[in-house]
């Protein structure tokens, strides 16, 4: 089992060189970081799963003993839980990105053909040339930035609105603004803890009907058919709720905020709102 990468502080040659893995040491799941001891040297370093794509056995053997879901042999991690609610954790629910992507390519390709967004899997290094999205997962929870080229902006979002807030995960997402600008968007709907791969496929399926109308919300309050139905196709097993709407809640599900004038108004019937509310700015 080798895998392809430069270790620091040790003395090597110019050309990228293949060093053996001994053994994983432990899994720091804060940081998302293995700590990797390499045959023939006595230093251990703390690696991303990019690194050891090529010793997953290993990697699964310390998930096991501590307890972890295991990952899929390609190295894509599997989303399904922030670790901030105190539901317990039913990991069969958990999805891989590629099947959350290939869910939006295939929704997206049956509503607007003539009109595709790329999806892509993976951290955005930089700011892209055009529009697109991206899908990628941290701390076993996945997160999307929809990035509009109209507006220089990425709008990030994800099931349990992290970004911003003072959950572990923030701390790498906030490095993403040194390559574009990030804004977050709300997401209305806090469903079942491990449902988040789910909830993923269903907000971004929303942001891009709002892209087409060329604006972007401040918020997301999906339809309870299309969430319902992408929960039965990605989620087959049980798993517990993460909290209870009370009924002020459930009534404020019913409205979106207007991304022009920031008025909540009815989601039924909002494209006639937004055309007066865009007639009104382009006049004044």
């Amino acid at each position: 089992m080798r895998v392809r990468r430069i270790l620091r502080g040790l003395p090597i040659n110019n050309n990228e060189r293949e060093y053996e893995v001994e053994d994983i040491v432990r899994y720091d799941e804060e940081r998302d970081l293995y700590l990797v001891k390499w045959k023939g040297y006595l230093a251990k370093t703390f690696e991303p799963i990019e690194h050891l794509k090529n010793c997953m056995a290993l990697v699964n053997r310390r998930r096991k003993e501590q307890k972890l879901p295991l990952l899929p042999h390609s190295g894509s991690q599997l989303c399904g839980a922030s670790r901030q609610g105190r539901a317990p954790l039913n990991p069969s629910n958990w999805v891989s990105l590629e099947k959350i992507r290939d869910k939006i390519k295939q929704v997206q390709h049956e509503r607007y053909p003539q009109k595709k967004v790329d999806i892509k899997i993976g951290r955005p290094q930089h700011e892209p040339k055009s529009t697109r999205v991206y899908i990628f997962c941290e701390m076993n929870h996945s997160f999307g930035i929809f990035y509009r080229r109209e507006d220089r902006t990425g709008y990030i979002y994800d099931s349990n609105n992290i970004f911003g807030s003072s959950h572990p995960a923030n701390e790498k997402l906030r490095l993403f603004e040194a390559s574009m600008r990030l804004k977050p968007i709300k997401y209305n709907y806090r469903s079942r803890n491990d449902f988040c791969g789910s909830q993923m496929v269903v907000a971004t399926i929303e942001l891009l009907s709002w892209h087409h109308k060329g604006l972007m919300p401040a918020e997301v309050k999906p339809s309870p058919a299309v969430r319902k139905r992408i929960e039965r196709i990605f989620h087959k097993q049980p798993s517990a709720k993460e909290s209870r709407l009370g009924i002020k809640q459930y009534q404020n599900l019913r409205r979106i905020q207007c991304p022009i004038c920031k008025k909540l108004i009815k989601r039924k019937g909002n494209n006639t709102h937004l055309i007066a509310c865009q007639r009104r700015r382009k006049n004044n």
